[in-house]
C-alpha cells in the first residue's frame, strides 16, 4: 500500500474502563447493557440515514472495507488487502473470505458496488454522497448530469475483488471508507422487501457485529443482538445491547439513578449537581452546532441580514448559561482540534477564524437596519425550527431572545418537532432557520466543509458560491497530495463560509453524560459513531 497516499490525521479515541484480554479470548457477560438515545431512529438504510441516532445503530450493525479503531485510525474490516496504484488513483481491494450477511448469504464485491450506487443515487438524498465526489462520475450522477449508475467508478472484478477509480489521489480515503454510505448492500434482499427496506429491523440486512431486533419503524425501544454470521463474531463481547429513546433529561437521569439504564445524557442544569459523582463523563465530539439559514427565503436571501444575525448572538453567554460550559464557543464550521495547519503549526480552526464576525450588538443593529432598508421592510418574522428535546428547546429559546432583542423589527417564532420530523423538513428545505448539529465522519476539515458545496444534500439552505466550490475542488484534485496547499484551499473555503454566512456556527459540542461504572470496554470516538460496543462488558 502506498503509505504516502494513506497519510492520516487523527483525533483521540477513548475506551471506558480499558480491559486487557489474552489474545484469542473474549470475556463474556450475560448482563444486558441498557443505553439511551435522545432521538428516535429514522431509518436503518445506510444510504438514507441523515441523523446521529440512526447512524449510531447502523454503525453497530454494519461495516465497510475499513472500520474505525482506537485513535480513529481506520483498520481493515471487510477488506483483506488494499493495493493503491503509483498515481494514487486506482484502488484494488480484495475482500476477506467467508464474509456473510445476517441471513447467511455471502457478502460479495457486487454488494459493495450496489451499496455505493444507492448512496450516490440522487433519489436517496444521501448526506454521505458528497464524500464520494472524488470517485469517477460520482458528482455527475449525484447531481443528475448522468443517470447510468453503472458509470460510477467502482467495479466488481470478481466476487472478492473491487476496483475503485478516483479523479485524484485522496489522502483521506481509508478514513472515508469507514463511513456508512460506503457499506455494502444486498440487492436481492432489497428487491424482496421493496420500499420497506431499512424501515424496520426485519426489513434490513446486516453484515456488522450486531443485528437490530424489535424496531418496527416507530417504536422507542429496540435491541442490538450479536450477529452470529459476523466475520469477527468471536471478538464481539456483548450478546445484547438494549436501546430506548429518552428525550427528557429528567426522565433519563431518573432511569439512570434507578439502575434501569446505564447511560444518559445530561441537561445543562443537571451538570453542576453530578460532576463529582462516579460515572460522570464529558465526551468531546467532532460536532459543530449551528444555525442554518434557507437563503432562498425572505430576508435570509440578503447576505447582510445573515451577517447581522451572526453578530447578534452572544455565543459566550450561550455556552456559559445555556450549556453550563459543556461546550466551546466557535467561529469556524470546522471544530477546534480536528487538525493542525501544516504551515503555522497551529490549530486549523484558530488559524482560519475571521475577525469582526463575533458578537456586537451595535454592529448587528447597523447591519440589520441596512438589510431591512435594502429589502424595503420595517418589520419581518422568521421561524426557528428545532428538535423537541430539552437541550434543543433551551438553545432555541436563547437564540429567539438574542435575535428579537438585538435586531429591531424582527419577530422569531420557535417551532419544535421530534427529530425525525425536523430532519424531514430540513432535507426538503421546508424551513427558514434551523438549529442543527453536524458530526464529522472523519478527522479532516473536508468532512465538515463539503456540506456547503453547491448541490450537497447537507446544504439544506441551498447556498451556493463559485469561489467556495473552487477552493474545495482544488483541495480534492490539484492540491490533494500537497498538504500545505490543500489546507490553504480548505482555509480559504472556511473563511468564505464565515463571511457569507449560509449558517452561523454556535459552538463545538461536548456531551456531558452519566455512564454506569460497571460498564467497561465501550470505545468512544470523536468522529463517526460516538460509541462502539463490540468490546463492551457489564460487570
Amino acid at each position: 500500500m502506498n503509505t504516502k497516499t494513506l497519510a492520516l490525521m487523527t483525533l483521540a479515541t477513548a475506551t471506558l474502563g480499558c480491559m486487557v484480554t489474552p489474545a484469542g479470548e473474549v470475556a463474556a457477560s450475560d448482563k444486558i447493557i441498557n443505553w439511551t438515545q435522545s432521538a428516535d431512529l429514522s431509518t436503518l438504510d445506510p444510504s438514507r440515514a441523515p441523523d446521529v441516532a440512526s447512524s449510531q445503530i447502523i454503525d453497530q450493525s454494519g461495516q465497510g472495507l475499513y472500520r474505525s479503531g482506537k485513535n480513529n485510525e481506520p483498520k481493515l474490516a471487510d477488506a483483506e488487502k488494499v493495493d493503491v496504484s503509483e498515481d494514487g488513483k486506482t484502488w484494488t481491494i480484495t475482500l476477506r473470505d467467508n464474509l456473510k450477511w445476517s441471513n447467511g448469504d455471502p457478502v460479495t464485491a457486487q454488494d459493495y458496488v450496489y451499496g455505493w450506487q444507492r448512496t450516490i443515487d440522487p433519489k436517496n438524498a444521501s448526506t454521505s454522497a458528497n464524500l464520494m465526489y472524488n470517485i469517477k462520475n460520482a458528482k455527475a450522477l449525484n447531481t443528475g448530469e448522468q443517470t447510468d449508475l453503472s458509470a460510477l467508478g467502482i467495479k466488481a472484478l470478481d466476487d472478492k475483488t473491487l476496483q475503485i477509480s478516483l479523479i485524484a489521489p485522496e489522502p483521506m480515503m481509508a478514513k472515508i471508507l469507514t463511513e456508512k454510505g460506503f457499506y455494502p448492500q444486498n440487492q436481492a434482499f432489497e428487491n424482496k422487501v421493496g420500499d420497506k427496506y431499512g424501515s424496520t429491523a426485519k426489513d434490513t440486512l446486516y453484515n456488522g457485529p450486531f443485528k437490530v431486533v424489535g424496531w418496527n419503524g416507530s417504536n422507542k425501544s429496540y435491541r442490538l443482538v450479536k450477529n452470529k454470521y459476523y466475520i469477527d463474531a468471536k471478538q464481539v463481547k456483548p450478546k445484547e445491547v438494549h436501546f430506548q429513546t429518552v428525550t427528557d433529561s429528567s426522565t433519563g437521569y431518573n432511569l439512570y439513578q434507578s439502575n434501569k439504564v446505564d447511560y444518559t445524557e445530561l441537561s445543562a442544569t443537571q451538570i453542576k449537581g453530578v460532576k463529582s459523582k462516579p460515572g460522570y463523563h464529558q465526551i468531546k465530539q467532532a460536532r459543530t452546532q449551528y444555525l442554518a439559514f434557507n437563503v432562498k427565503t425572505g430576508i435570509l436571501s440578503n447576505q447582510t441580514a445573515r451577517q447581522a444575525i451572526q453578530r447578534a448572538i452572544n455565543k459566550a453567554a450561550m455556552v456559559k448559561n445555556v450549556m453550563s460550559d459543556s461546550a466551546t464557543m466557535s467561529k469556524t464550521f470546522t471544530p477546534v482540534g480536528i487538525v493542525t495547519d501544516p504551515k503555522t503549526k497551529s490549530d486549523f480552526a484558530k488559524v482560519n477564524a475571521v475577525k469582526n464576525t463575533g458578537y456586537s450588538t451595535k454592529e448587528a443593529k447597523r447591519l440589520w437596519q441596512k438589510a431591512m432598508k435594502q429589502e424595503g421592510l420595517k418589520k419581518t418574522s422568521l421561524t426557528l425550527l428545532a428538535d423537541n428535546d430539552d437541550s434543543s428547546k433551551n438553545q432555541a429559546q436563547f437564540l429567539q431572545s438574542q435575535l428579537e432583542s438585538h435586531l429591531p423589527g424582527l419577530q422569531v417564532t420557535v417551532k419544535t418537532q421530534p427529530k425525525t420530523a425536523r430532519v424531514k423538513a430540513m432535507l426538503s428545505s421546508q424551513f427558514e432557520m434551523v438549529l442543527v448539529g453536524w458530526n464529522g465522519d472523519y478527522a479532516d476539515p473536508l468532512a465538515f466543509l463539503a456540506n456547503w458545496q453547491t448541490g450537497a444534500t447537507a446544504n439544506f439552505g441551498n447556498w451556493t458560491d463559485e469561489n467556495y466550490d473552487a477552493a474545495l475542488t482544488a483541495a480534492q484534485t490539484i492540491d490533494a497530495m500537497d498538504n500545505e496547499a490543500r489546507m490553504a484551499d480548505l482555509g480559504r473555503a472556511e473563511k468564505i463560509y464565515q463571511t457569507q454566512v449560509p449558517a452561523t456556527t454556535l459552538f463545538d459540542v461536548t456531551n456531558s453524560v452519566m455512564i454506569n461504572p460497571k460498564v467497561t470496554g465501550v470505545q468512544i470516538n470523536t468522529v463517526g459513531a460516538t460509541f462502539d460496543f463490540t468490546k463492551a462488558v457489564k460487570k
